[in-house]
């Protein structure tokens, strides 16, 4: 049995969906990266958006950033 936990849009290009199963929780964290030709503060935005969302799930959870 699967259950639902949370799933939330975070930005434009980060959303986040919890799982429960038997025995563990999933997170799957859904990415849009910028491209090359995205300016460096965008990129640096991105990478600190995707950390903070990674780190809030518990070390527990098996996740994976897709």
């Amino acid at each position: 049995m699967v259950n639902l936990l949370d799933f939330e849009p975070v930005n434009e290009r980060i959303s986040k969906i919890r799982f429960k199963f038997e025995h563990y929780n999933l997170t799957l964290i859904s990415t849009y990266a910028p491209t090359e030709e995205t300016n460096e503060v965008a990129e640096e935005e991105f990478d600190i958006s995707l950390e903070k969302v990674y780190d809030a799930f518990p070390n527990s959870d098996m996740k994976r950033v897709l």
